[in-house]
C-alpha cells in the first residue's frame, strides 16, 4: 500500500504545528517557556512515530513503547500543570 501521501500529511502536521506555535508566541509577545517547548516536542514526536511506523522502520513493540511513553509524557504534563507552582 502506498502511504507516501499519509506520511506527507503527518510531516506537514509536525512542520506547521511548530511554525504555528512560533508564530503565535511571537504575535502574542510571549517567550518560549517550558510548556511551549513541551508542546513543540509532542507536536513533532507524535507524527514522527506515525511516519516511522508506516515506513516499517520500527517494530510493533517499539511502536507500543513510544506511543505509551508519549501518552504518559502528555498525561504527566496535564497532571503537573494542575499542581500548584509551589509544590
Amino acid at each position: 500500500m502506498d502511504t507516501k501521501w499519509i506520511e506527507g500529511i503527518f510531516a506537514a502536521t509536525a512542520f506547521f504545528g511548530v511554525v504555528g506555535f512560533i508564530f503565535q508566541r511571537v504575535r502574542a509577545h510571549m517567550g518560549v517557556g517550558v510548556r511551549a517547548i513541551q508542546f513543540a516536542a509532542i507536536v513533532v514526536i507524535a507524527p514522527g512515530i506515525i511516519v516511522l511506523a508506516l515506513e516499517g522502520l520500527i517494530d510493533k513493540q517499539v511502536i507500543i513503547a513510544l506511543v505509551s511513553a508519549t501518552l504518559g509524557y502528555a498525561a504527566g504534563l496535564r497532571i503537573k500543570g494542575d499542581a500548584p507552582e509551589n509544590s
